[in-house]
């Protein structure tokens, strides 16, 4: 639930001792390049990061979590719906969260974006928020994304530094770029320090290889460099090689929607709007559970949304602790009722499937004065009336409810009725 009527933070105010600054955006709603804040470098990861500058996917994005007055302050226009409210429960009260990113894909698919270290998004609190983020993407047919240390490495943002701080225009740029795209063909391998020497002399060749930069830098944002920017680091000998515009552009690594485990084979599950780790049902406010019980729920949740993102089942329970029959009934039930199919010893109810005729014959006879055991109740006579009744106005054989009295031993019980039960699924105590 979006509230708008927040005021927004002053990010600078709450750095503390971590890093704050800008960087220009080119994916702005505005027609020049915008000054973005922050105020980590987890932050500055995401923001500069493949996934929103460097993403062919992203068209446009802005901070979620600033207002008006943090805007006017820093004379920053003020990003269109920020800030952008999330409402999420925690210790029974309701509160607001504001999201580091939210912006814009190339489908008109709408995301949501937030970066933090891994050990501070695994406490409760920051669960909620990012569970509350992620319906309300898959509600609005969005994404929503988490990037840890973990996933915005260091290599690919310091290439994705050194391309960024290159991608400045200059009043010579188009024209020798025209030159540099005839004499370097599209799909060509070749280093920057060979391009420029193909042109020595007809520009300074600090131009010249300042346009070959910027050339790798757009190519780069538009999903069209040929690199594993995570394996090499750029500099003027490295072998590149540019695909033509119209060619499909290349992908980057997905981010994950949920925080995941390490569980060999497990890969970072992409969060698009038709993925199936989607589950019905309201969240659970894991804050209001006994300390044991919320340690157990947590685990069963992380297991399933696991298996629900491609993980194999049987890897997930051995790492979580977990019998893989267990974790299978874990995955049907979540798919069924929601995250509260995951709290240990929580309450579940399952529609009746008997005739209301057999349960109000069989609330009659079990409320007698004489206590009728369930044998009789099954064995008499109002009960085989009922049958029969049922079966000449339906046309069809109507059978008896059955019901199980074998005897079985648990550890824990010994020698009982298995569960005590009759399998009529009801007796109306």
């Amino acid at each position: 639930m979006v509230v708008p009527v927040v005021d927004g933070i002053d990010l600078f105010k709450i750095a503390g001792r971590s890093i704050s600054g800008w960087l220009p955006s080119l994916k702005t709603d505005t027609v020049f390049p915008l000054r973005q804040p922050f105020c980590s470098q987890l932050e500055e990861r995401l923001l500069l990061f493949l996934w929103l500058e460097y993403n062919p996917q992203v068209v446009s994005y802005a901070r979620g979590d600033i207002g008006p007055a943090f805007a006017k302050t820093y004379r920053l226009p003020t990003p269109k719906d920020a800030p952008f409210a999330i409402g999420y429960t925690f210790e029974g009260k309701p509160h607001d969260y504001l999201p580091d990113a939210v912006g814009m894909l190339s489908n008109g698919t709408f995301f949501i974006a937030e970066a933090g270290m891994e050990d501070d998004k695994r406490q409760d609190r920051n669960l909620a928020k990012a569970e509350a983020a992620r319906r309300l993407a898959r509600i609005r047919r969005g994404v929503f994304w988490i990037g840890t240390e973990r996933t915005l490495t260091q290599q690919r943002h310091y290439n994705l530094v050194f391309l960024h701080v290159r991608r400045k225009t200059f009043p010579t740029f188009a024209e020798i770029v025209l030159a540099v795209q005839e004499i370097w063909p599209w799909g060509e391998v070749a280093s920057v320090e060979e391009i420029e020497s193909r042109l020595a002399g007809r520009w300074p060749a600090n131009l010249v290889e300042a346009a070959i930069w910027k050339l790798i830098g757009d190519s780069a944002a538009a999903g069209h460099l040929l690199i594993d920017l995570e394996r090499h680091t750029l500099d003027r000998k490295l072998p590149l090689a540019l695909l033509s515009p119209d060619a499909v552009a290349l992908q980057p690594p997905p981010l994950p929607d949920t925080l995941l485990a390490d569980v060999p084979g497990v890969s970072a599950a992409t969060a698009l709007p038709e993925q199936s780790t989607s589950m019905v049902g309201s969240t659970v406010d894991a804050s209001t559970l006994p300390e044991k019980q919320r340690e157990q729920f947590h685990r069963n949740l992380r297991a399933v949304e696991l298996v629900l993102a491609g993980a194999s089942q049987t890897i997930v329970a051995k790492e979580s602790g977990m019998v893989p029959s267990t974790l299978s009934r874990l995955v049907q039930r979540t798919r069924e009722k929601g995250q509260i199919a995951c709290v240990p010893r929580g309450s579940y109810q399952r529609k009746s499937t008997m005739h209301p005729a057999f349960q109000e014959c069989i609330r009659r006879l079990y409320l007698l004065p004489t206590r009728l055991s369930k044998t009789a109740i099954h064995e008499h006579s109002e009960m085989q009336q009922v049958a029969a009744r049922l079966s000449k106005d339906s046309g069809t054989p109507v059978k008896l409810p059955s019901y199980d009295q074998r005897k079985t031993t648990t550890p824990n019980t010994g020698q009982r009725w298995a569960r005590g039960k009759m399998i009529w699924e009801m007796v109306g105590r």
